[in-house]
């Protein structure tokens, strides 16, 4: 089993995540697993609406507003019809040196305001000239954008977190990490110190999914990594391994994130699958439920049209 997931690859040192996550066509639809890391994260609003859950709290992200996810913060989103927004993720070791991100925080979401018209701009041209491999292009991008936050956005300062958050965190860890196994929220409440109620209606509020949904969805992510790695397995088997009791809970939540299904997702064998919450049909080229625009750098010399 792959025990490293998308959190984890956001919180490694220098690590900057930029990208246009659109979507063009209905059957593009889909959501992304619920998910938290050590790292800051911010959404842009281009077209349409996408739904993000931070928190528990839902919000609406249209053109111009933005939604700020402090460290730690569980979220999730979910793509409509025909939308589009930049997604932007600033690890800690980035924002724990620079003074803006290390000292600062954001209100979740951020209406359409002066500060869209001077920050569109400035995403679309780097968005051109992004070089991921950068490390010098990575720590100017994150410290322009922070000041240009601070200057057009309500702040704060920046809060610890709290032990319970940090428990809770550890829960969720948990269940990802044992996944495969005859999990309860009655055993997993226990071994954390929290009651059952209290767990699960802390955990609804905070995922935005009920413990078995939450629970299925990490099998899947991990019957699709199991089918790049093993695809002499059968869909049966293979889903068995991965904890799903039957055929029809399997089936059930495939069909709840609207997709063609995930073992029709292009996943060949042997891939290097560190980034695997891509392939639940949410970002990766290889995945047929989400399309991830690569910006088209100009060659040397080449004008504009």
């Amino acid at each position: 089993m792959i025990h490293a997931w998308y959190e984890r690859i956001s919180d490694l040192k220098d690590h900057v995540y930029f990208s246009l996550h659109e979507v063009t066509r209905q059957w593009q639809r889909g959501r992304s697993l619920p998910k938290f890391h050590n790292s800051v994260e911010i959404a842009v609003g281009l077209r349409g609406c996408v739904e993000i859950t931070v928190n528990g709290e839902l919000h609406m992200l249209r053109e111009g507003d933005v939604c700020f996810m402090n460290s730690f913060e569980p979220h999730r989103y979910h793509y409509g019809d025909d939308c589009a927004c930049y997604v932007i993720l600033i690890s800690a070791g980035f924002f724990n040196e620079l003074n803006q991100w290390g000292s600062i925080a954001f209100p979740t979401y951020m209406p359409r305001a002066e500060g869209f018209a001077h920050i569109k701009p400035y995403l679309d041209y780097t968005y051109l000239e992004w070089d991921s491999d950068s490390v010098l292009c990575k720590r100017a991008f994150a410290d322009t954008l922070a000041y240009l936050m601070a200057e057009y956005y309500p702040h704060f300062p920046r809060a610890e977190q709290g032990k319970q958050n940090a428990l809770f965190l550890q829960a969720l860890q948990y269940i990802y990490e044992h996944s495969a196994e005859r999990l309860t929220v009655d055993e997993v409440a226990k071994k954390f110190g929290y009651s059952p109620n209290y767990f699960s209606a802390v955990f609804n509020e905070r995922v935005g999914m009920s413990f078995p949904d939450y629970l299925n969805t990490c099998r899947m992510l991990e019957y699709t990594c199991l089918r790049g790695q093993r695809p002499e397995l059968s869909v049966s088997e293979t889903a068995r391994l991965c904890g799903f009791g039957s055929m029809n809970t399997f089936y059930r939540t495939q069909r709840s994130f609207g997709a063609e299904g995930y073992d029709a997702l292009d996943v060949p064998h042997g891939t290097d699958l560190k980034n695997p919450w891509s392939l639940i049909g949410m970002n990766d080229e290889n995945s047929r439920g989400f399309e991830f625009v690569r910006p088209k750098r100009k060659e040397k010399g080449e004008s504009e049209a």
